[in-house]
């Protein structure tokens, strides 16, 4: 899947590319500290909106036609005990949503969370989340936390405030997922 056009109509010979997938992903990221999380066991949906931090990076695992691109991998803290955390027990699926209240840029992205029981895996992420959410600090300091990872398996961000706007979509390959 080829889909890194800055072209609006995704037409594949547009002459605009995205130069720097990585670099967007980071800049958009860069600017948010919370996503939704949407998760779902026997049919019932459930989301949630939680603090997170972004690693891009790591060995690529993108498609090789769309540069390769390295994992995108998120970390975020779950409330104990929390009905997200009831369900990732039950099926590591996940949808996410980043963005603000107002369309003008957002991120979708399907992926596979894990809780991170191990203490040093779970101390790690706590850190990654704080240092880029201080905010978080003081509801944290109120509940008891766990941390999950989400592998991104596919993604799409729009962003309208560019002319033309933005969309990349990228999906893992299967070899990686």
């Amino acid at each position: 899947m080829d889909r890194l056009h800055a072209d609006p109509s995704g037409d594949e010979s547009s002459p605009e590319r995205v130069a720097d997938v990585g670099a967007c992903l980071r800049g958009f990221l860069a600017e948010h500290h919370t996503l939704v999380l949407a998760t779902v066991v026997d049919g019932q949906p459930w989301c949630t909106r939680v603090f997170f931090a972004e690693v891009l990076g790591g060995e690529p695992c993108f498609a090789e036609e769309l540069g390769g691109e390295p994992c995108l991998t998120l970390y975020l803290l779950a409330k104990t005990p929390s009905r997200k955390l009831t369900n990732l027990e039950a099926n590591d699926r996940v949808g996410v949503f980043v963005g603000t209240e107002q369309p003008t840029a957002w991120l979708e992205a399907r992926g596979r969370a894990t809780v991170l029981r191990d203490p040093t895996d779970d101390a790690a992420a706590r850190a990654r989340v704080l240092a880029k959410s201080p905010e978080a600090g003081p509801f944290l300091a109120r509940v008891t936390a766990e941390a999950v990872r989400v592998r991104i398996e596919w993604l799409r961000l729009t962003d309208v405030r560019v002319t033309p706007r933005r969309v990349i979509e990228i999906e893992a390959d299967a070899a990686e997922a």
